[in-house]
This record gives C-alpha cells, sequence and structure tokens, in this order.
C-alpha cells in the first residue's frame, strides 16, 4: 500500500468518511499486520542468532590477528636476511679488493693517487 493512500484511507478512517471498501482495505492491512506480529521469532531464537553474529565477529577479528601475525613475522625474516646480507658482503669484501687508484710517489717524493678503471 502506498504511503500517501494509506495516510488519506486513516484520515478519512478517522473523519468517519472512509467508504465502506476502502474501510475494508484499511481493515484487511491491520489484520495481516496483527497477524504477522502474533508470528514473532520468540526470544530464545533471537538471542541464538545475536549469540551466532558476534561470535563470526569475534572469529573474524581472531584471524585478522593471526593473519597480522604471519606478516609481520614474514616482515621480519626478510629484514633479517637482508642485514645478514650487508653484514656478510661488507665483512668478505676488504677495502683493498674495491681500489680504484693507483697509489705512487713523484720525484719529490710525494704520494699521489690517481684514479683508473681496473677490468679483470
Amino acid at each position: 500500500m502506498k504511503k500517501n493512500f494509506f495516510k488519506t484511507l486513516v484520515n478519512k478512517y478517522v473523519n468517519g468518511t472512509i467508504s465502506d471498501s476502502h474501510r475494508g482495505i484499511l481493515e484487511s492491512y491491520f489484520s495481516d499486520t496483527q497477524s504477522r506480529k502474533n508470528d514473532a521469532i520468540p526470544d530464545e531464537i533471537i538471542r541464538e542468532r545475536i549469540f551466532e553474529g558476534i561470535n563470526r565477529k569475534i572469529s573474524f577479528v581472531d584471524r585478522q590477528k593471526t593473519r597480522n601475525k604471519i606478516y609481520y613475522g614474514i616482515a621480519a625474516a626478510i629484514t633479517i636476511m637482508i642485514l645478514c646480507t650487508l653484514l656478510i658482503f661488507k665483512l668478505t669484501v676488504s677495502p683493498a679488493d674495491s681500489k680504484d687508484y693507483l697509489t705512487f710517489t713523484t720525484k719529490n717524493g710525494q704520494k699521489k693517487k690517481s684514479f683508473c678503471r681496473m677490468d679483470h
């Protein structure tokens, strides 16, 4: 039933100007509404549904926390691997291996460095 039509019928009913056919429509609507209220869901079923909904939300949050812990663990492992790789590289490559210059002494006894490219 449309809202405006329903309001018109109720106003006519209150004023006493409603026709018999419209009175029947209005009364059948109210009787249908009343019968649906009598078929209402028992409180125990409502409590169970609420409890199930809460449990689903709690389990979702728990799964989310577990998933986050896994991601944090993976990030920590990657960080440790990168740090170990840098440490190993730093320890195995000595400064003598990375010289890209030649040191020579001039006739005056001065030490000079000359950059050069060494291909192995």
